[in-house]
């Protein structure tokens, strides 16, 4: 599941939500996937869909620019280039991705996500063995590991605010920052040897 996000944002891709048929979550399950969330499933989406994808990100961009020099030796030569992706990451990446995360529906969607897949004795089972320190790895395995998760964690992705990242307004706002952070950085290099 890492690089779920990464891969739809780099292939421009918006899958359509499937509509659910299934009976809505009990309340007691709504509350234990809250639980289950807040106390550890949030810090999961945000290590894969915040700092995996702007990692992912950086890189592709980085690319582009070592693309557009010829090489990485030039890239490596050019000045200020570093710097310039480095605040492309964490000032125009990183808020777009934290803004969409800490939306209120990022929350909602995947706690719907959990109480549709899980019965709430075996989320209980996943709070029980999560007060066990060091056991973070094992429940992600069998969180993820579980197949019926699979469909209504990527409707979950696609109804939050992250699957928005590449589309509309913030993808916008992410080809501005690039044409006003890196390419200036990237011409002048090309415009004479030493960059």
């Amino acid at each position: 599941m890492r690089g779920l996000l990464a891969a739809l944002i780099a292939a421009s891709l918006v899958l359509p939500a499937a509509a659910s048929t299934d009976a809505p979550p009990s309340g007691e399950a709504h509350e234990l996937a809250s639980t289950l969330y807040d106390q550890w499933f949030g810090k999961v989406i945000h290590e894969e869909f915040v700092v995996d994808v702007e990692r992912r990100l950086l890189e592709n961009m980085r690319q582009q620019a070592v693309q557009s020099l010829g090489g990485e030796e030039q890239a490596a030569s050019c000045k200020g280039l570093d710097k310039a992706l480095q605040r492309f990451a964490s000032d125009d990446i990183r808020s777009l991705l934290e803004e969409a995360y800490t939306d209120p529906q990022t929350r909602e969607a995947m706690i719907g996500a959990l109480a549709e897949t899980f019965p709430p004795d075996r989320m209980r089972g996943y709070l029980t063995t999560l007060s066990v320190k060091g056991a973070e790895d094992l429940v992600k395995v069998q969180i993820y590991s579980t197949r019926e998760f699979v469909d209504p964690l990527k409707r979950a992705l696609m109804a939050s605010p992250l699957s928005r990242i590449a589309d509309g307004e913030s993808g916008e706002r992410m080809q501005r920052a690039a044409q006003e952070r890196i390419w200036p950085v990237v011409r002048r290099c090309k415009s004479g040897p030493a960059g």
